[in-house]
């Protein structure tokens, strides 16, 4: 088969028009050419085609006819042209029969301005793939979007809440031990790393649908199913586990995101495909690279700006003692409310509240809303009392001391009245954190639901509207943001216990070194030893330290309250210079010596003595 170009001398060809037959030789006026109607062996191609102004015309017009000759992506096969169809649409054996007119022409208007069709087959993977890595950047763009605007829990705070379900609490522990200040931001930065490269494989995915789809479906109609599957699936894997119940609102944010990432992706294939001219200037395609480029640099930016922040202001607010550097000093009885320690799951911030709004909800036998105000009005109980976390190690400083104030449990759950088949507490906390008590727990006069801290309302870090103090129990139990209290008859796994911690969470035995600073060397005598002691609720009687196998009973500053740590120190002199091992325990209030077996912190909380290295001058 032979092609023919011919340039058309009216003014269409100065417009832009051209005329393409492509077939055995023959033109239009051939008397040989086939009848409207019948079958033949020729095609015509005519319309506007890209590139006619300027010098780029003749290699446009050359481009399509290739494709007339076969050398392109359309078979030249036995073809008509119908009455009343655009000229210039091939139209293989038997498909006027079987399509209506109006599919010639929808087709003729997508070929129009173009050498041919823009079918996805020809795009590389590697394509693809920076679609989708794109598409999962805006996505996230707007997922943390909403996080920061309306509060809705992002997709790397749900995908984290699934993966610490997966991991095992040993492994999870160390990890958590070990990262310590860096675990959330790392943590951030990873699973958005990871979301973007999944989502560059999702485009890949997306890419094969839509390609394997596009003679028989619309291409947005791939992209919409995927949209649909990834949002029910998210749904299905990520609330479960954070806590959150699943709400119209909910699913529809889920499926908003979903939509994002899908018709973004779409949108990027689409408009990444190649195309038969040359661009001018800057290409599309490299545009939609700079985008997708632009798009991962700005989340994962965004990420570690908010993890650094959040990173300093954990650092600074878990060190209250300045034990960091050759200037350590012992820790003050009450620590101050800026420098109170602060542990927390939530990876983008904490729950703000809004006291004016918020309302705590108290189920029994009867359902109350109360408000801020009607539970300050209700305080009637001001304790000193110690925090520590379950995840402080022989001698950490996740552990602090304030005054506490508020009202009791117990005064709480009389006002709604308390069932004889009731034997537990439940807490439910508005970053969907869930734990619960046995009754009698929650029944103890010292047990309260703490409004304000050193005489402030709570700080937003630290719980504000509400939340549950519990003396002696690990920091786990005391649950802040809180948002209901439920008495109930059945127990339920909390948040933590979920992923294999202690049901009880009690505080075990613990002693530490302030003083001597890290690496500081000593000249003068004695040398002063100080530290903190804590026992939760069973109290310290005695703190020694050890030097050579030798017990020394150190001198102890009376307790602020029954339920706080001890201050403890010892004027040391040491036999000789030189570097000496020194070690510090403490004896509960039941006569128990604190254990020297070393257990790592997580499920149950860390055991073990801890001991320094003194440099004597």
């Amino acid at each position: 088969m032979g092609a023919s170009l011919s340039d058309q001398t009216s003014g269409r060809q100065r417009a832009g028009h051209r005329s393409l037959n492509i077939g055995s030789g023959r033109g239009d006026s051939d008397p040989r050419r086939p009848q409207p109607g019948r079958v033949g062996d020729s095609l015509s191609f005519a319309g506007h085609l890209p590139g006619a102004r300027g010098g780029r015309g003749t290699a446009q017009s050359t481009a399509a006819a290739r494709i007339g000759a076969g050398a392109g992506r359309w078979p030249v096969r036995h073809s008509t042209r119908l009455p009343g169809r655009p000229a210039g649409r091939a139209h293989h054996l038997g498909y006027a029969a079987r399509r209506p007119w109006w599919h010639a022409a929808r087709h003729d208007r997508r070929l129009r301005g173009r050498a041919g069709p823009r079918p996805l087959k020809g795009m590389r993977d590697r394509t693809t793939f920076k679609a989708g890595l794109a598409a999962a950047g805006l996505a996230l763009v707007a997922d943390f979007a909403g996080r920061f605007l309306l509060g809705f829990l992002s997709v790397p705070e749900l995908l984290l809440n699934l993966l610490t379900t997966l991991i095992p609490a040993s492994l999870f522990g160390a990890a958590l031990v070990h990262l310590r200040y860096f675990a959330r931001p790392l943590s951030l930065v990873s699973i958005a790393i990871a979301l973007l490269l999944a989502g560059g494989v999702g485009g890949m995915t997306l890419a094969r649908l839509m390609r394997m789809s596009q003679d028989r479906l619309p291409r947005w109609v791939p992209a919409a199913l995927a949209a649909v599957v990834l949002a029910t699936c998210g749904e299905a894997a990520l609330l479960g586990p954070s806590g959150q119940p699943l709400t119209p609102l909910s699913a529809a944010w889920m499926l908003i995101q979903a939509g994002v990432y899908a018709a973004a992706a779409m949108w990027m294939l689409t408009a990444s495909q190649p195309r038969g001219q040359a661009a001018t200037g800057v290409s599309r395609r490299l545009f939609l690279e700079y985008l997708g480029l632009g798009a991962a640099v700005l989340v994962v930016g965004t990420a570690v700006l908010k993890g650094l922040r959040d990173l300093a202001a954990g650092y600074l607010a878990s060190t209250p003692t300045g034990r960091v550097g050759p200037f350590g000093r012992i820790a003050p009885e009450l620590t101050p409310s800026e420098s109170f320690y602060v542990v927390s799951k939530n990876l983008l911030g904490d729950p703000e509240l809004d006291g004016a709004s918020w309302r705590l909800e108290v189920k029994g036998a009867r359902t109350q809303y109360l408000s801020l105000g009607e539970l300050t009005r209700l305080a009637d109980l001001e304790q000193y009392q110690t925090l520590e976390c379950i995840s402080n190690e022989v001698g950490g400083d996740l552990i602090s001391t304030a005054l506490w104030r508020g009202i009791r449990l117990p005064t709480l759950l009389a006002a709604v009245g308390v069932r004889q088949t009731d034997r537990f507490v439940v807490f439910r906390a508005a970053d969907g954190y869930s734990d619960s008590l046995p009754l009698d727990v929650a029944q103890d006069q010292s047990t309260m639901l703490g409004l304000a801290m050193n005489g402030s309302p709570l700080a937003a870090r630290h719980g504000f509207p509400a939340r549950l103090l519990i003396p002696g129990r690990y920091g786990m139990k005391n649950v802040k943001w809180l948002t209901s209290v439920q008495l109930t008859n059945t127990d339920i796994d909390g948040y933590w216990e979920q992923r294999g911690w202690s049901r009880a969470a009690v505080a075990k035995t613990m002693a530490r070194f302030d003083v001597p600073g890290l690496g500081s060397i000593h000249r003068e005598r004695p040398i002063r030893l100080g530290g903190v002691a804590y026992a939760g609720r069973r109290g310290i009687i005695r703190v020694e330290v050890g030097v050579r196998g030798t017990w020394t009973s150190a001198e102890l500053r009376p307790p602020l309250s029954p339920f706080t740590w001890v201050i403890w120190t010892l004027d040391w002199d040491p036999p000789a210079p030189g570097r000496h091992t020194l070690h510090v325990r403490a004896v509960d209030g039941t006569g128990a010596i604190q254990s020297a077996e070393p257990s790592p912190p997580i499920p149950t909380g860390a055991t073990g003595i801890q001991q320094i290295e003194v440099e004597v001058g």
